[in-house]
């Protein structure tokens, strides 16, 4: 697997809702689909839509690689910025630990917030949640008759001043920088790739409790796990999936499916087949032992 970093050059839209005339950002990260489907049209190579994909990209923040939180790596209090896991944690999960882990005083889970380290003690990693800027910018719709303004089509993007982002990719495809994400053609979404590495994470067993790195899905259609336990909590996907089925290039689809929300844990049961989905985005699941070790290995 290769760690690919970005350096982003110009504020970036995506993981966009609309209520009215403005599309504010759902997120904090780049989908998976949105960075891939950017890297393959910037390769101009469509035969690698059944085989290339990405994890989502995560901020870099000063640096520093953020992660989804996880059930073990709670908030310290509900309103803190402040998380702490212990090391090592992910080796000893249960259903039964769950309910009576000793968290710290007022301490409280909040599954798939993106959190960064801070700091380590013996015992201990600490981290902060992610907080990434943004700004909203306006536009105005051109009328195709008249070639200006269209009257009452003003909207509005909040675009997301990221520095840098890190994803997993199951392959370098070579190239040096591309645009990503909404209003490319106005200048915005340029990225640069910064670094290029290979990182060895742990391959999921049948039994292991796995960290969801990206949102999973046990089955559509087809079944590509099944579990004893999950700890963690489920959310819509939403997004462009388009992929080859069949040698047939199948583009414009946009399913609706409840899925477990990344930073998820799951004891697997059984495994199918994990990389089916990974076009779209989805079962990314590595064997860890605490964030602390995915950061590390991905820094």
């Amino acid at each position: 697997m290769k760690l690919i970093k970005l350096s982003i050059k110009e504020p970036i839209a995506f993981s966009s809702r609309k209520i009215k005339n403005y599309y504010f950002s759902s997120a904090d990260y780049i989908p998976a689909q949105a960075i891939r489907g950017a890297l393959i049209n910037a390769k101009e190579d469509y035969s690698l839509l059944d085989s290339f994909y990405t994890s989502p990209a995560y901020p870099l923040i000063d640096g520093k690689p953020a992660v989804p939180s996880h059930a073990f790596s709670p908030a310290i209090s509900r309103k803190s910025s402040e998380y702490i896991e212990e090391k090592g944690i992910l080796n000893k999960v249960s259903k039964e630990l769950l309910d009576n882990y000793p968290y710290p005083v007022e301490a409280k889970p909040k599954i798939g917030d993106l959190i960064y380290m801070t700091s380590e003690d013996e015992k201990y990693y600490h981290y902060k949640k992610a907080e990434v800027p943004s700004v909203i910018t306006q536009h105005v719709a051109i009328s195709k008759k008249y070639g200006a303004g269209e009257g009452g089509m003003l909207y509005a993007y909040e675009y997301k001043l990221l520095k840098g982002i890190w994803f997993l990719s199951s392959e370098d495809l070579g190239i040096k920088s591309f645009r990503v994400g909404k209003g490319r053609s106005r200048g915005f979404g340029s990225a640069e790739v910064e670094a290029v590495k290979e990182v060895d994470l742990g391959v999921p067993k049948e039994g292991d409790v796995v960290y969801c790195l990206s949102q999973c899905l046990p089955s559509l259609g087809k079944t590509f796990f099944d579990y004893d336990f999950v700890i963690g909590k489920t959310e819509l996907y939403l997004g462009w999936f388009t992929r080859v089925v069949d040698g047939k290039t199948v583009r414009g689809q946009k399913p609706v499916i409840k899925v477990l929300s990344a930073g998820s844990l799951v004891k697997l049961k059984k495994i199918y087949d994990l990389d089916y989905l990974k076009p779209a985005g989805l079962n990314f699941m590595v064997k860890i032992s605490d964030l602390g070790e995915l950061i590390k290995k991905v820094v």
